[in-house]
């Protein structure tokens, strides 16, 4: 596997992976993120989502793609990835897609940057009417490990998730080790559910320095309100 995409579509993939799990007719999995859930970008680097109750800044020395449209390509280099060469698999993660709305994908240095380990952050908002049993952020979790197992990424969470309160909201974290061949690396999510929409962010991280150049981001978390 090319390590550039590796560096690039860890957080991406999750998403495609948990939205694979659907098995119901395709005029369900065509169900999208309404425009009014999305949230706006008020600015080019600060994101606002009322329906969340939620806002962040990207920081500027950050390499950032905002929006579906942008990040098209990763996404469909993500499916080819976490599928291996198996079609059917491939053609359920493509079809997932539709029910997933890209925030943005936030990296510490350019995508460019072939040989360096690149820090990510990933927002996605998720229709969950696409994901039948997935009603709680426990079973959000379950989902995605089940679906990552039949695939060549292995996932280990590290412990159970837990409540965590992030910018005044209360979000359901967890943290895993993602293999990919002989590769291992660090992730850490956080999960808010409102309406039967899932806010997901992934930060993946290589080493401790990196994890705390992510926090630089993950603190400006806060309320919508606040803005």
């Amino acid at each position: 596997m090319n390590p550039v995409f590796l560096r690039l579509l860890t957080s991406l993939v999750l998403v495609l992976a948990l939205s694979s799990c659907t098995k119901e007719p395709q005029a369900l999995r065509d169900q999208l993120v309404e425009t009014g859930i999305r949230g706006d970008w008020p600015s080019e680097n600060h994101y606002v989502n009322t329906h969340f109750d939620l806002s962040f800044d990207v920081p500027d020395a950050w390499f950032l793609n905002k929006g579906d449209e942008a990040n098209s390509e990763v996404m469909e280099v993500g499916a080819n990835l976490v599928s291996d060469g198996n079609r059917s698999l491939k053609k359920a993660f493509e079809e997932g897609v539709n029910g997933t709305h890209v925030i943005c994908f936030a990296s510490l240095n350019e995508k460019a940057n072939i040989g360096v380990p690149n820090p990510n952050v990933n927002l996605t908002i998720q229709n969950l009417d696409q994901v039948p049993g997935v009603h709680t952020a426990e079973e959000y979790y379950q989902s995605l490990e089940k679906t990552l197992s039949q695939t060549a990424m292995k996932l280990q969470f590290k412990g159970a998730p837990n409540k965590v309160t992030l910018g005044e909201r209360e979000f359901t974290a967890a943290s895993a080790t993602l293999h990919i061949g002989e590769q291992e690396i660090q992730q850490d999510y956080w999960l808010l559910i409102v309406d039967r929409h899932a806010l997901f962010i992934a930060a993946t991280w290589f080493a401790e320095d990196d994890y705390i150049k992510l926090q630089e981001m993950i603190g400006t978390l806060g309320t919508a309100s606040r803005d």
